[in-house]
């Protein structure tokens, strides 16, 4: 039961980034992560075009918080 009380709280922890940033392609990311948690058998193909998608998001991310730390 502990199994699903934190996965429940990793998902709900989840959701709040995606509100709190409100950022389209981040919730995406943050929606397949999800996806991934609570279903981790994903087939190959599927799983080599969503990491080159994960990694384009955060490269984007790290740039806006080098622009929010140093301009903002």
């Amino acid at each position: 039961m502990e199994q699903n009380n934190s996965t429940v709280d990793m998902l709900n922890g989840l959701s709040e980034i995606a509100e709190f940033m409100d950022d389209e392609d981040l919730t995406t990311a943050l929606t397949f992560i999800a996806k991934a948690i609570v279903k981790p058998d994903i087939p190959f193909n599927i799983v080599s075009t969503e990491i080159v998608r994960l990694q384009a998001i955060a490269a984007k991310m790290a740039f806006k918080a080098t622009w929010m730390a140093n301009v903002d």
